[in-house]
């Protein structure tokens, strides 16, 4: 059975659950995998579980790669987790946390440097807001592109750094102040368990993550952009000696999604209702 699940991920089952579309065969694949003894013992494997949470409910999500349900998953359904997104476009589009938030009550911090998306992120009223540019280092002055296609912005010296590169030729430009990751939680008072960290900044998680001090928070979940671009190989190592395992990277493409070890227990989303 499981098998045949993982050659799923990779076909037109999960094209078609990546554009929304229904599904007919979905009850019988979810019955199909409740009633496998190794599902029952939470012995799945994290593709079969990550299929049973986004083929039950894949009409919850707000996220483009079902980072929110694959939060959930990983942390049995936690309610009242904290969360940081760096990169929050405007709280709702796409938005990584806005089902953790809505639904199940967590807080967190949403840190968006593009002034277009300010007004709309009021609405987020669990959330603590930041309209400073998150990077490597704090007080530094940077240009901003506010891209004419608003998901692509980002630091302009980032802007050649991945495959859309040409679609950030039209842009408006503004001077921002720098934030580092670590002077963000402590600014907005996060917790130091931090359930779930999202990073898409277009360009400089890996200089946002090379920075932070790892030792200061308990940061359990990280999803971050590489978009296959240079720094994709340098998250890995730099993760992986952090003590992070990557998952599911047939569902995260153009992202890496990353469980610190020892965070949860294996096949923690394995009985989620």
């Amino acid at each position: 059975m499981f098998t045949a699940v993982k050659r799923a991920t990779k076909s037109v089952l999960i094209s078609a659950l990546f554009a929304r579309r229904p599904l007919a065969l979905a009850p019988r694949l979810i019955d199909r995998l409740r009633m496998d003894p190794r599902f029952q013992a939470g012995a799945a494997a994290p593709e079969a579980r990550m299929l049973f949470t986004v083929l039950s409910r894949v009409g919850e999500s707000r996220a483009q790669l079902f980072q929110d349900l694959w939060v959930l998953e990983q942390t049995n359904f936690l309610r009242n987790g904290f969360f940081v997104e760096i990169g929050a476009f405007d709280g709702e589009h796409l938005s990584n946390t806005y089902l953790l938030e809505r639904t199940y009550g967590w807080s967190g911090i949403l840190a968006e440097p593009d002034p277009r998306h300010h007004e709309a992120l009021k609405k987020r009223t669990r959330s603590s807001i930041s309209d400073r540019c998150v990077a490597a280092r704090s007080g530094e002055t940077v240009e901003f592109w506010a891209a004419s296609v608003p998901e692509l912005s980002t630091i302009g010296r980032y802007a050649d750094s991945d495959y859309h590169a040409s679609r950030r030729r039209q842009h408006e430009t503004h001077r921002l102040e720098t934030i580092s990751l670590l002077d963000l939680l402590k600014a907005h008072g996060a917790p130091r368990v931090v359930d779930y960290l999202s990073i898409d900044t277009e360009g400089s998680e890996y200089e946002i993550l090379e920075a932070f001090d790892f030792g200061s928070h308990d940061v359990r979940l990280i999803t971050v952009e590489h978009n296959h671009g240079p720094n994709q190989a340098k998250l890995h190592a730099l993760l992986s000696a952090k003590g992070y395992r990557q998952t599911l990277p047939d569902w995260s493409q153009f992202e890496a999604w990353y469980v610190k070890q020892g965070s949860f227990a294996p096949g923690a989303g394995a009985a989620s209702p």
